[in-house]
């Protein structure tokens, strides 16, 4: 039997997955910013087709993290056709296969995407800013190395050392928590 939700629901749902339908879109566009809008835009369209979402499991989590994603994957295509025209970076299968990936393992990338924030979270103020200037405000290396006040190879060495870092801790993170999951 198919049921519905209703906006309380809705809303609820849409606090709790609303990071991963925008790390998911983040998947399908190469910038942040469009990422952002892209996302909130279909969030947005999910709430005008609220009436159509049904879900047959005990728990609408799943299904409901899947549709607000296909929405997403459609939203990004549309973006995609508007803002870049002919212009390709990814052809549409391409991005298809991308968003099935990522619906197939959202599990394993939610938790290796929480076990970055939490190492992100983890490093020196210094470092922090590194990332934040490289990823979120996408600032390019020579910039980060005038508002550092150091030389570009300078950064570069910074940001290979500190995605080693990231990279080494998230896997520490994951294999803890199997640990104690099996433990």
């Amino acid at each position: 039997m198919r049921k519905s939700i209703n906006e309380e629901q809705f809303v609820t749902l849409l606090m709790r997955y609303g990071p991963r339908v925008r790390a998911f879109v983040t998947t399908l566009l190469p910038l942040c910013q469009d990422a952002e809008d892209v996302a909130q835009n279909a969030c947005l369209v999910a709430w005008r087709k609220m009436e159509e979402f049904h879900y047959s499991a005990a728990e609408p989590d799943a299904e409901f993290w899947s549709w607000v994603c296909a929405i997403g994957r459609f939203e990004a295509l549309n973006y995609r056709r508007k803002h870049w025209g002919r212009e390709k970076l990814f052809d549409r299968e391409l991005l298809d296969r991308i968003a099935s990936l990522q619906l197939e393992h959202r599990d394993h990338l939610q938790s290796r995407q929480s076990a970055l924030q939490d190492c992100i979270n983890r490093l020196n103020p210094r470092d922090k800013e590194l990332v934040r200037l490289r990823y979120a405000s996408e600032a390019s290396v020579e910039k980060m190395a005038e508002l550092a006040g150091r030389t570009v190879s300078a950064i570069y060495k910074a940001l290979t050392r500190i995605r080693k870092g990231l990279s080494q801790c998230i896997e520490s993170s994951i294999r803890d928590r199997k640990s104690s999951l099996d433990g």
